[in-house]
């Protein structure tokens, strides 16, 4: 078929890979929680852990803001927490019903009570500055610590040391990240097809959305598909990448990518920052958390 394409045709051949469609994200919806809320009660009976953290991620468009918070129990297991828009032109900073000016205030003044009564605030958020980007960068410059601007990268060459992300420093000297997306795509292409029967302990990584997020929200997971890279030359494989149709919305996608990845940040900051480590040591940051309770106030249930 590749060489019908070729010679006969004289077009390139596309080979396409797997991805995600309906089947496999419906049944990631949880009747236990709405938007909005954090279903600790429910997180510890089936995955043996409250939510521990917050994060959150701002994708930018021409015309609004997408912003993702998610909440993440041991083990990186993935709980939506809020998933909105912020209409608006992004090209404007200042006026009355600028999309900035909203999510400026959103996210100073964020705050989640649990079931149990615990309180969150987000601990760490990117903004996405592939567009916009000197706005980005002057918006993370006024809203200060917690809020870092990133920018999706792709793979480095084969044979380089795989990264999942790299503090940067921005044009105005602020600390920024790029994120190799394609490396959170492909560990979340594999943790949303991972089934789970609702009966036990929920598999480590799972992915869990509120029972009235709509289909259309979820479908956005299934938009892009990791299509394969042929040398022009030899017409080989020689790698692979996800590619999004044109015009096609993605963003809770996006949008998880991104939280994962704040994430990794915060456990990076722990770990290596804070305690010296060599690299990332996921028992011991999820049993540093859990015990001192550094991104929550434990509080009594709600009445």
């Amino acid at each position: 078929l590749q060489r019908f394409y070729n010679n006969n045709l004289g077009e390139s051949f596309e080979i396409i890979g797997d991805r995600l469609n309906f089947t496999n994200v419906s049944p990631h919806r949880r009747q236990a929680y709405n938007f909005k809320q954090i279903p600790n009660n429910y997180a510890v009976e089936c995955a043996h852990s409250k939510i521990l953290l917050l994060t959150a991620f701002v994708d930018v468009q021409k015309d609004f803001l997408s912003v993702g918070v998610f909440g993440w129990s041991k083990w990186s297991t993935a709980w939506v927490i809020e998933y909105f828009d912020f209409e608006g032109d992004t090209e404007d900073t200042e006026g009355l019903f600028s999309p900035w000016r909203r999510l400026h205030d959103f996210l100073l003044d964020a705050e989640y009570i649990a079931d149990d009564g615990s309180k969150y605030k987000i601990a760490l958020g990117l903004i996405d500055s592939g567009y916009r980007t000197d706005i980005v960068y002057q918006f993370c410059n006024q809203i200060g610590d917690g809020f870092y601007p990133s920018k999706g990268v792709k793979m480095s060459k084969a044979g380089a040391r795989l990264k999942e992300f790299s503090s940067i420093s921005t044009t105005l000297g602020l600390e920024g990240y790029n994120i190799t997306v394609d490396l959170y795509k492909d560990r979340w292409y594999s943790g949303l097809k991972r089934s789970w029967d609702n009966v036990g302990t929920m598999p480590k990584g799972h992915f869990n959305a509120p029972v009235d997020m709509t289909d259309k929200q979820l479908k956005e997971l299934t938009v892009e598909t990791k299509r394969m890279i042929l040398d022009a030359s030899t017409q080989k494989i020689v790698g692979t990448e996800w590619h999004r149709p044109s015009g096609s919305r993605n963003e809770l996608w996006d949008l998880l990518i991104g939280a994962n990845a704040a994430l990794d940040i915060v456990a990076y900051q722990i770990c290596i920052g804070q305690y010296g480590l060599e690299k990332i040591d996921w028992v011991q940051f999820w049993e540093y958390v859990e015990e001192n309770n550094i991104f929550f106030v434990p509080g009594e249930p709600a009445s």
